[in-house]
């Protein structure tokens, strides 16, 4: 008899509970009202949409610079910049060409470390606008032979 009165209460407890949520889309977009909505091209997860004023702002490129051929900008400079060693030098000399060979390679790498942390110059494809990320459209561009440099 007990049994039977436990059963009954745990049947009218299940009842009681809300019916699990169906997981059929909605045609309503909650933030612009009920619109046509297209799907997106090439993903993985079939079927899903956006509505159409989404004009993928995500996609973008690196700018590409056509007019710089060399491959390490920062090295030509360093490199163009060296003093050249005479012959017949005295030890006075070489150790003040090697101070400003030493001072020469301090500036370059220090170049170079401001380059690494920098961002790349992207624009947006649809539009060809610049993508100004923190202030700032940053340094890295693509040359002419499809490296990135810093300009």
């Amino acid at each position: 008899m007990k049994s039977k009165l436990f059963l009954g209460l745990c049947a009218a407890v299940v009842a009681s509970l809300p019916a699990a949520a169906s997981a059929i889309p909605s045609d309503f977009d909650y933030k612009r009202g009920v619109g046509e909505y297209y799907e997106f091209p090439d993903l993985l997860v079939p079927y899903r949409t956006l509505p159409r004023g989404f004009d993928f702002p995500i996609i973008t490129e690196i700018e590409v610079d056509g007019s710089v051929r060399t491959d390490s900008p920062i090295t030509d400079i360093f490199v163009r910049n060296l003093p050249s060693i005479p012959s017949g030098i005295t030890l006075d000399e070489l150790l003040r060409l090697r101070l400003q060979y030493s001072r020469g390679m301090e500036a370059w790498g220090e170049e170079i470390l401001e380059c690494l942390n920098e961002s790349p110059r992207l624009i947006r494809v649809s539009t060809d606008n610049p993508v100004i990320i923190n202030g700032s459209r940053g340094t890295i561009v693509v040359n002419a032979n499809n490296r990135p440099i810093c300009q």
